[in-house]
């Protein structure tokens, strides 16, 4: 098996969030990085939407279409 296969068999999806902070460096840094993920046809139909809240905002649970990620407590 390929070294490429074997990470993407490592790859998993987050559940459970953390209550800690990061610093707004860090997550201009974590939103660089992420504006370079592949896309189909190099579209980039992707979007960014940080929240620094603890409990995220109706408008924002709406936007992501009730994720059941986003309703959930920090584990």
């Amino acid at each position: 098996m390929t070294p490429f296969f074997q990470l993407l068999q490592q790859r998993v999806s987050a559940y459970g969030f953390s209550d800690s902070h990061i610093s707004e460096s860090e997550l201009h840094y974590l939103i660089k990085a992420a504006s370079h993920a592949p896309s189909a046809y190099h579209l980039q139909n992707w979007h960014f939407l940080p929240s620094v809240q603890k409990k995220p905002s109706k408008l924002y649970i709406t936007l992501h279409f009730a994720s059941i990620k986003l309703c959930r407590p920090p584990q």
